[in-house]
């Protein structure tokens, strides 16, 4: 039995200088990565405090760790340097951007590049939402609206009526529509069992963000398809994705000893509570703490 495809993304950095960004579309391209991502964030997930300490080899002193392109306008201006490649957002949500702007800038894109884009989308986290006066108390009922509706975009032509408890539309007409052969994907950022079971009725893919071990990813993957087919969807149609964080060095000592790193070590905060509970430990920010969801850094 052959083997199945396995594809590899390269994030291109949201965040000046935009010469950066250039040189990271460069390098996935050279690879030959299959997709470049953007990330649709207001604020970063390091406090400035390690930001200054760990990361001005990295974006040079004076740098802020909250500076960020909007990923729309990115996507577009890097539409003619992707070459093969997709272009990527991993992941935008619904709560600052209306379902029907995610889905014309996602149609607008699928017009300006040489191969589907994917919208990576989930329900948001709490650091871009709440500190802009927001409401971050139903994401999931939000986001469950809203992926209907950007699908309802993808596919229709004329008025298209919605009645939601967040969102309506009467008579709404986008016509734009995307190219017959270059459909936007949906990629859903979904951990919990309702948002698995979300990415298997609406999305395309399953892009999961937190570690987890093959067994565990196998259990959620499972919620996914099931649910897939529960819809009337083909289960196997949906795309297993990742998005994984890696330590790298010369060797596996050089490795293991920037695990020691502080940066490093505060990333293990932005995973959840569960996750630190298989380990036997207690999330330092308190049980059921849900990782990056619930973080606002500053």
């Amino acid at each position: 039995m052959a083997a199945p495809r396995f594809e590899i993304g390269v994030g291109l950095g949201t965040q000046p200088p935009i010469r950066r960004v250039h040189g990271m579309a460069w390098l996935g391209r050279l690879l030959r990565a299959d997709s470049l991502w953007a990330v649709d964030h207001f604020l970063g997930l390091f406090p400035t405090a390690i930001w200054d300490r760990e990361f001005t080899w990295v974006a040079g002193p004076g740098t802020t760790p909250h500076a960020f392109y909007d990923y729309q306008t990115l996507l577009g201006y890097m539409a003619g340097r992707a070459g093969r490649a997709r272009l990527a957002v991993g992941v935008t949500e619904p709560i600052r951007r209306h379902p029907v702007l995610i889905a014309q800038a996602a149609m607008t894109l699928a017009h300006l590049t040489r191969r589907p884009p994917i919208l990576g989308v989930g329900a948001g986290e709490r650091e871009n939402v709440e500190p802009y006066g927001l409401d971050f108390e139903h994401p999931v009922d939000v986001f469950e609206e809203a992926i209907q509706i950007i699908r309802l975009c993808f596919e229709s032509r004329g008025p298209v009526d919605f009645d939601g408890d967040h969102f309506r539309l009467r008579d709404a007409v986008l016509d734009l529509g995307p190219p017959p052969e270059r459909i936007p994907s949906i990629w859903v950022a979904a951990h919990g069992e309702r948002m698995l079971r979300l990415a298997g009725r609406y999305g395309d893919g399953w892009y999961p963000t937190f570690p987890m071990s093959p067994d565990v990813y196998a259990g959620k993957l499972a919620i996914v398809r099931k649910a897939a087919a529960e819809a009337g969807r083909d289960p196997e149609s949906i795309v297993p994705a990742l998005q994984a964080f890696i330590v790298v060095g010369r060797n596996e000592a050089a490795a293991r000893e920037l695990l020691g790193s502080k940066a490093v070590r505060y990333s293990s905060l932005l995973v959840s509570d569960e996750v630190w509970r298989r380990h036997g430990l207690t999330h330092p920010l308190g049980q059921g703490f849900r990782g990056m969801i619930d973080l606002v850094p500053p």
